[in-house]
């Protein structure tokens, strides 16, 4: 009872993207409703509402390590520079995402993607410098270099890190 047309469309909208074999740090992005992972140097992104379609990528220069979402950007740890990833203004898919590369090398060092941690304001994950502060597209601060100095901030091995933020508070 169906045309030829009405079964062409049916199948097409079937048609979906698996995530790829070796995704990790699976992520809800709030603001679009849709799921962020990584492999390698890959972002990969789902479509709007629907967390079976991995139909989005997004290319990095540097492997990624972690990934965490607030205030509507990605903030992504990687083993060089860390990126913000933010949508066009008018941004409607997981695929009009940007990525802007921060010009300092900060790799994330320790747990891996569960050493980097939402705030209110961005993100924060332990590095072989200090507790890098990521806000925004301003360039990444050091949050414990006030308190630590280098020698005492390695003595502390930060390669062993977990970060966490809980009622206003981080913890490390």
């Amino acid at each position: 009872t169906k045309s030829d047309a009405d079964l062409i469309n049916a199948l097409g909208e079937d048609e979906v993207e698996p995530p790829p074999t070796n995704l990790r740090g699976i992520t809800w992005i709030r603001t679009m409703n849709c799921l962020a992972g990584f492999s390698g140097r890959t972002l990969h992104f789902t479509e709007n509402n629907h967390y079976h379609n991995w139909a989005y990528k997004l290319q990095l220069d540097d492997t990624v390590k972690a990934i965490v979402e607030s205030n509507g950007r990605i903030y992504v740890a990687t083993d060089g520079a860390p990126y913000l990833v933010e949508g066009e203004s008018n941004c409607e898919t997981a695929g009009c995402r940007k990525a802007i590369r921060m010009p300092e090398s900060l790799p994330l060092v320790g747990g891996g993607f569960r050493s980097m941690v939402a705030v209110p304001s961005g993100a924060v994950y332990p590095s072989h410098s200090g507790l890098v502060y990521m806000s925004g597209n301003r360039a990444p601060a050091m949050l414990s270099a006030t308190h630590y100095s280098d020698t005492d901030w390695q003595a502390m091995h930060p390669d062993t890190m977990r970060a966490a933020y809980h009622e206003g508070r981080l913890y490390a």
